[in-house]
């Protein structure tokens, strides 16, 4: 039970990946004096190959696989996680079976797999644990709002937020941040703009009940983009900033490469080229750092009009050529 409590504190606070790692080499230390193998073993290999039941083996997978989640290594995280499912599958202890499935759905749509993205939601609907319904009803919003299919995408994302505000778990509930921030993606993208705006705010409050940033960047980032198509661009721009202020001890830093690219999008309204320039630059590097590869077409357009704007035809062109290059090849 040390064993577990210890992957589950790990997991639930999301812990910056140098102290997650440092975590699980506490954790893996024990069980290496219990077996002999030759060469340098995979951390799953040594879990399987542990003296703990199979119900331990399942949770200690998961939670790392869940770790890699959060940690945006998503082949990582779909082997520990395939590979708790395969054992608790076996064993027959299930508690994790419909979150985990509901994770490899997310890593798949996330490669636009959207075939599989079905297949792994409907194993994890079977597991029939209502606790983690909500969840699956928020990953079938994102799935239909990938594919067009915006009042689908509304209606689940509606179905997820009035679960996760019924459930007394703090973790749970906050989760209704989320589903708020879909529900004002899919009617932005219909044109309902002071709806949407509805919801992003929804979503802030929410959010604002948490002392962790993490639930409130996106919600500040939505309003930002808010104010920025009102030609409020004063607002924006401070919101902008905040997120990036906050967003600075994070590890995935996502907030921050939109930040900046809505800071670019501010300079080219206000013909300030030479500093959209540099806002899209940041963008990329952030990209390019975090391996964040399917947002980089969009940035290298950017960019290139930014150049193009700035009568800099030479760089237009050559990152424009960049964007239609990595669009052939995703």
């Amino acid at each position: 039970m040390l064993t577990y409590g210890l992957l589950w504190s790990v997991t639930r606070n999301q812990m910056h990946p140098a102290r997650i790692l440092k975590c699980v080499i506490l954790i893996l230390l024990p069980l290496l004096s219990t077996v002999t193998v030759l060469g340098q073993p995979d951390s799953v290999q040594i879990v399987l190959a542990a003296d703990h039941a199979d119900s331990t083996k399942v949770r200690m997978l998961f939670g790392m696989g869940r770790n890699l989640w959060f940690s945006r290594n998503f082949s990582e995280s779909a082997y520990y996680l395939k590979t708790s499912v395969l054992l608790a599958g076996k064993s027959g202890y299930l508690k994790h079976q419909a979150d985990a499935y509901n994770l490899l759905a997310n890593i798949a749509l996330n490669q636009e797999q959207f075939d599989d993205t079905f297949v792994y939601l409907q194993k994890a609907i079977s597991q029939q644990d209502q606790k983690f319904m909500p969840l699956i009803q928020e990953t079938h919003s994102r799935l239909y709002y990938q594919l067009g299919d915006y009042p689908s995408a509304l209606h689940y994302a509606l179905r997820a937020a009035e679960g996760y505000e019924k459930d007394p778990d703090t973790l749970f509930n906050m989760q209704a941040v989320y589903a708020y921030l879909i529900a004002g993606d899919v009617l932005s993208r219909q044109k309902q703009d002071d709806k949407a705006f509805e919801y992003y705010q929804k979503a802030y409050k929410k959010a604002r009940r948490s002392h962790l940033n993490w639930y409130i960047k996106t919600p500040v980032q939505k309003v930002a983009h808010y104010y920025y198509l009102k030609d409020e661009l004063a607002k924006a721009k401070h919101l902008y900033d905040s997120i990036i202020i906050i967003d600075k001890d994070s590890w995935s830093h996502e907030p921050t490469m939109y930040s900046y690219e809505g800071l670019g999008r501010i300079a080219m309204k206000e013909k300030k080229f030479k500093s959209a320039i540099g806002y899209y630059r940041k963008a990329i590097d952030h990209a390019r750092e975090k391996g964040f590869t399917i947002n980089e077409e969009n940035f290298y357009t950017r960019l290139g009009a930014a150049f193009l704007a700035d009568g800099q035809h030479d760089s237009a062109m050559h990152y424009l050529q960049l964007a239609i290059a990595q669009s052939t090849e995703s």
